[in-house]
């Protein structure tokens, strides 16, 4: 009867953390794969996100969708035979930093949420059976995530009351935890948090977007790969996060490795960027040249372990 009683005791302590991290589902959103790249990722039953940018959205930041430009997208990317299961609109730019600094009770932020409202609108109504989100809303709050953050976060109700999912981003601002500066393990749980109460209200799930690399705004760490046990402790956070016995569903996992590697403008404008992504393949592959579709594959198989590790997917 002890034994029994133990055997309980650390399941509820143990166990149930364990349990929050399995079974959710593993999206990918990746440009330019290759046909090995995106079998592998399909035979580890991840499935595909599908991205619409902004310059087919509101190409000159203006804050007003083109409703042409987004229709011709939807109906490329999502052809009508399609099995993308999510869609996401990615609306950044000037017209995002505005809904960051305006108060919600102006008229022009309620004019730009409107916008983005006529935008997901649309793209149900042409591909109804694909669920649809929008990235990076509500915003972030990184070192700043008191009540006003709270408040802004809320008022994006309406917006996400359109959508069928809420997608954070969850992007990592440091290579490692070193105790100076915003603790991560923090910013990620807040904002998970924020989203699971705004998904509770109006019952929708939340699927953030996660990366392996630090964020470019990392002026000496930027775009180098995060290391294996801090990505692990990242993911943990994000997935084993509860509210009300509420959690996140799955994960959104963003690359962009082909881009970084064949972009010579971005490349010229930080000198070590070349030399900090180069490295970070270089020692998870034994491909010669560095940003070739092998070096690409390995840190796709390089992360999906660590995923695997952390995750049940489904």
């Amino acid at each position: 009867m002890k034994a029994l009683k133990f055997f309980a005791l650390f399941f509820l302590v143990f166990g149930h953390n364990h349990l929050y991290a399995q079974n959710l589902k593993v999206y990918y959103a990746m440009k330019y794969l290759n046909d090995s790249e995106t079998g592998f990722l399909r035979d580890n039953s991840y499935s595909q996100a599908q991205i619409i940018y902004q310059v087919n959205i509101d190409p000159k930041d203006e804050g007003a969708v083109n409703t042409t430009l987004l229709q011709t997208a939807i109906l490329a990317q999502f052809p009508t035979n399609s099995a993308i299961p999510l869609g996401i609109l990615d609306w950044e730019g000037k017209t995002a930093k505005r809904l960051e600094s305006l108060d919600p009770s102006a008229p022009e932020f309620k004019a730009i949420i409107d916008e983005f409202i006529k935008a997901v609108r649309l793209a149900k109504k042409l591909r109804p059976n694909v669920k649809w989100g929008f990235y990076g809303i509500p915003l972030k709050g990184y070192s700043s995530r008191g009540s006003k953050w709270k408040d802004k976060s809320l008022a994006f109700l309406p917006l996400l009351s359109e959508c069928d999912f809420i997608a954070p981003s969850l992007y990592k601002y440091k290579s490692k935890n070193d105790g100076s500066g915003v603790n991560e393990s923090d910013y990620v749980r807040d904002n998970v948090l924020m989203s699971l109460k705004m998904g509770s209200q109006i019952n929708k799930p939340v699927i953030p977007f996660v990366w392996q690399r630090v964020h470019p705004s990392n002026k000496t760490n930027g775009y180098e790969l995060i290391n294996d046990d801090d990505f692990k402790s990242y993911l943990k956070t994000i997935t084993t996060t509860t509210l009300n016995n509420k959690r996140v569903t799955g994960i959104i996992w963003w690359s962009n490795d082909k881009t970084l590697m064949s972009n010579k403008i971005l490349m010229a404008k930080k000198n070590t960027l070349k030399n900090r992504v180069s490295s970070s393949f270089s020692r998870n592959t034994t491909a010669t040249t560095a940003g070739t579709d092998t070096s690409s594959l390995s840190v796709i198989k390089k992360y999906s372990d660590l995923i695997k590790s952390v995750i049940n997917t489904k």
